[in-house]
């Protein structure tokens, strides 16, 4: 499953870094592409072949009950969402509370659109107020394993 970026600062590598260790099997959780890390140079380490675009190392993002948008450009929010909420269904979360922020309503509705058409969303409210108001948005998903509408 292939994540878009993440704004913030993100831990940097230590400067006398030890050379790490080729990945074996899949990761443990999903990997969202990093901002603040060092990109990953083309052949001769000396920077990306002419054209080509610089590759960010991965941050891995725990799957937990909650999601902050407010580090994601607003052209991904809603592509990121619903990766997310697929992680966390599938790590058997039910309930997923995303942070959108109140702003002027723009992302709410970008995101209220998208999961509206998720078939593993069941239902969709503004959170309560103690947990983030119309700022916020609670999400019930569908247990893996049950029949998803269209």
């Amino acid at each position: 499953m292939a994540f878009p970026g993440v704004r913030g600062d993100a831990p940097s590598a230590p400067a006398t870094a030890p050379e790490a260790a080729p990945l074996e099997g899949p990761p443990s959780q999903p990997i969202f592409r990093g901002r603040g890390q060092p990109p990953v140079r083309g052949p001769g380490g000396d920077g990306p072949a002419q054209g080509d675009a610089l590759v960010q190392d991965p941050v891995v993002i725990p799957i937990e009950d909650c999601l902050d948008l407010h580090s994601y450009r607003p052209a991904e929010v809603a592509e990121v969402m619903e990766a997310y909420l697929e992680a966390a269904r599938e790590k058997g979360l039910r309930l997923v509370r995303v942070i959108h922020g109140r702003g002027r309503g723009v992302q709410r509705q970008r995101i209220r659109r998208r999961l509206a058409r998720c078939p593993f969303v069941l239902a969709f409210a503004d959170a309560p107020p103690a947990r983030g108001g119309w700022g916020a948005t609670l999400i019930w998903l569908r247990p893996t394993g049950a029949p998803e509408s269209g």
